[in-house]
């Protein structure tokens, strides 16, 4: 089940995984060290200010804003709204399991979108003979004016973008009452956020200093915590409007929450992808290639930015950052990634399994909502009472 923790320790435990498994499991080093060549020896980096590592994971904020709201009192009441429109044929637990079903698959897009992001890489077109070769200065100036940076933004923004996306249909769906659309639109919108929410966790030994890791954890579990219990209240406020008025603070909340995180951290990511572009030129190449070959550093990047985006169309854009990197892949590859060996990888294995358990826990809880009214028999304002339980859990 796509859900945040109820209380800090578990996302703490959740991006200490995921620093685990890149590091035991061989996918790869923080970008600083990619491509590091011999005898190079980088500065440590400078410590993060706190508010730049709560911009760096400002998502987890809407991450649990929206998802623990959403499948404990929102699509409770849209499915209770499914049972009454099929007049009984479809009942709302079955709904809002078939719900929870595809929240939990939509996790599986987690090890792919790292996978890919990792070997995400921009396009570039060679460059015309007899064209004037750039000096130092002039490539150093174009290479700080690119727009998006680093191998995880454009993915935080095709995430946020298939977000907004499906709750906008989610919201449309849900006030034209065509829930066949209103599911696909779910769909959609769980892939988006699950792919918001595994950049941001990746962004954690990527960006942050290992000697700050245990703070970003504690951040991170702050946000996740602190996104809930605004979501519960604001439920409050809002329930009388409707609950299609969520939607729409939903889809606020993803873009300032996905803004802020984006130009937090691009910065970074550009500073680490130059480190990266030096340590490749000094240490494996050596020289550039031939004036045939060689890059114009102009066109870097031309489908990562929103200009591109927008002037080339988004299959050029989808075909870089999803068909190239899958052609450098094997199955074996793919498949390696959803399996985790218990005795190669037994602490990451034990972490996995208890994450197993505390999902079936919170799968039981989207039935909350139903156990309020229909076992407590709180009749006149059952979202209220499960609105005001929750946040006394969570907090």
């Amino acid at each position: 089940m796509t859900r945040p923790a109820m209380s800090g320790s578990s996302s703490s435990t959740e991006a200490a995984a995921s620093s685990l498994l890149r590091q035991g499991r061989g996918d790869g080093p923080p970008m600083a060290s990619y491509g590091a060549a011999p005898g190079i020896t980088m500065p440590p980096p400078r410590p993060l200010h706190p508010l730049r590592i709560c911009g760096i994971l400002s998502t987890a904020f809407c991450y649990g804003c929206v998802v623990t709201t959403l499948f404990l009192l929102v699509l409770p009441i849209e499915c209770r709204r499914i049972e009454l429109l099929t007049r009984g044929k479809l009942s709302k637990s079955i709904s809002l399991g078939v719900f929870a079903a595809i929240a939990g698959a939509s996790q599986l897009v987690c090890p792919l979108i790292g996978m890919l992001s990792d070997r995400y890489r921009p396009r570039t077109r060679k460059r015309r003979r007899g064209k004037r070769t750039d000096t130092n200065e002039d490539a150093e100036h174009k290479v700080h004016h690119r727009w998006v940076r680093g191998r995880r933004m454009p993915y935080l923004l095709f995430g946020s973008m298939l977000v907004e996306i499906g709750l906008m249909g989610m919201n449309t769906s849900s006030l034209a009452s065509c829930y066949s659309i209103y599911t696909f639109a779910f769909a959609l919108a769980m892939v988006g956020i699950n792919t918001t929410y595994c950049v941001m966790i990746a962004l954690i030994p990527d960006l942050i200093p290992h000697e700050q890791t245990g703070q970003a954890n504690g951040t991170l579990a702050l946000l996740l915590v602190s996104g809930s219990l605004f979501g519960f209240g604001l439920f409050e406020l809002v329930l009388d409007k409707g609950v299609r008025t969520n939607y729409i603070i939903y889809m606020f909340c993803m873009a300032l929450t996905c803004t802020i995180q984006f130009f937090s951290a691009n910065g970074l990511s550009g500073k680490k992808e130059d480190e990266e572009e030096v340590e490749r030129k000094q240490g494996v190449e050596g020289v550039l290639a031939s004036e045939d070959e060689h890059v114009d550093d102009t066109n870097n990047y031309l489908l990562s930015t929103l200009p591109g985006l927008l002037s080339l169309g988004i299959i050029p854009t989808l075909q870089n950052m999803i068909y190239r990197p899958l052609s450098t892949m094997t199955w074996a590859e793919i498949r390696h990634a959803y399996w985790v060996d218990p005795k190669e990888h037994h602490d990451f294995f034990v972490v996995t399994l208890s994450r197993l358990f505390y999902y079936l826990g919170l799968s039981a809880q989207c039935f909350f909502l139903y156990f309020v009214h229909d076992i407590i028999h709180e009749r006149e304002n059952p979202e209220a009472a499960a609105s005001g339980l929750a946040m006394i859990t969570t907090a």
